[in-house]
């Protein structure tokens, strides 16, 4: 049961990087030619636009992984490890814009 588990948390971390690698490439297209100076609103736009979507997307992500590995007795421990992959996931994703 710990193996399915620990499955459970690569297969989340392997699909959450895919997802965050995606969004992430199509943020940095989505503000290439932006002159910052002028137009930071649509930046921040842009950027909010990008973490919420990456948000939404990991939370699907886990519940996916949650119904997939049901099985295991301590479903309930995975909630807490996908919320908290999620925030750093977040997190990164929030430092990698700001640094654009």
């Amino acid at each position: 049961m710990e193996n399915d588990k620990e499955k459970a948390i690569v297969e989340f971390n392997n699909r959450g990087s895919k997802i965050f690698q995606q969004l992430y490439e199509q943020f940095s297209l989505s503000v290439q030619t932006l002159n910052r100076d002028h137009d930071d609103n649509v930046f921040q736009l842009q950027a909010n636009k990008h973490l919420s979507t990456l948000d939404r997307r990991l939370n699907w992500l886990a519940t996916e992984l949650i119904g997939k590995y049901r099985v295991l007795n301590r479903i309930d421990s995975l909630n807490p490890i996908f919320n908290d992959r999620i925030k750093i996931m977040l997190r990164e994703f929030h430092q990698k814009i700001r640094l654009f």
